[in-house]
Formats: structure tokens, C-alpha cells, sequence
């Protein structure tokens, strides 16, 4: 029955009927693999919220200090490689006590 049904729709098809059925699949599939996606990545979405908003919410501070440690480093090892208190990131004056420098030098 299934095979009679099959044979009759495809006589009737003809080959221009023939021709479109692969680019129609193609579309077809295209636009199930675009929804998939969008899905998938809206459920990534929300994971990165959940983590960014609950799990992590003050990872901006300790971003910051690890970020003025390394900078302080930088300066201490510019100070032991050229002598000079005075020179700092960008031209800027620093200032650096020796107790800071031999603490950030013991700590590497």
C-alpha cells in the first residue's frame, strides 16, 4: 500500500517535482540545524547568567587586585633593573618605599 502510494506520487511529480525535493530537504535541514542552535545557545546563555550573577559575583574585585599586584611588580623590577624611583607606567612619578620592593621581591 505504502509502495502504490509512493510509485503514484511519483509519477505525478515529474522531474522538475523530482528536481526541487533534494534543495527542499536541504532548507529544511538547514532550518532545523538554525533552530537547534538557537536553542542550545540560549540554554548557554542562561548557564553563563547563572554563573556570572550567582556563582562568581565578585570576581571583578579580585580581578582588580591581582591586577595592582602585577603592576606593582612590574614597578619593583623596574626599579631593581634601572635604579630609578621616579619612573613609572605612561611617565608617571611612583614612588616606591624599599620595604615594598624587598616584600614583592621575597614574594617571587
Amino acid at each position: 500500500m505504502a509502495s502504490s502510494f509512493l510509485n503514484s506520487l511519483e509519477r505525478k511529480l515529474g522531474v522538475p517535482g523530482k528536481l526541487l525535493i533534494a534543495p527542499l530537504f536541504i532548507l529544511l535541514l538547514f532550518a532545523a540545524v538554525t533552530l537547534f542552535s538557537v536553542f542550545e545557545f540560549q540554554k548557554l546563555d542562561q548557564r553563563m547568567n547563572t554563573v556570572a550573577r550567582d556563582l562568581a559575583p565578585d570576581t571583578a574585585i579580585g580581578t582588580d587586585s591581582i591586577t595592582s599586584v602585577y603592576r606593582m611588580r612590574l614597578r619593583v623590577f623596574d626599579y631593581f633593573s634601572t635604579g630609578n624611583e621616579k619612573r613609572g607606567p605612561a611617565g608617571k612619578s611612583v614612588k616606591i618605599s624599599r620595604i615594598k620592593c624587598n616584600l614583592l621581591y621575597l614574594k617571587h
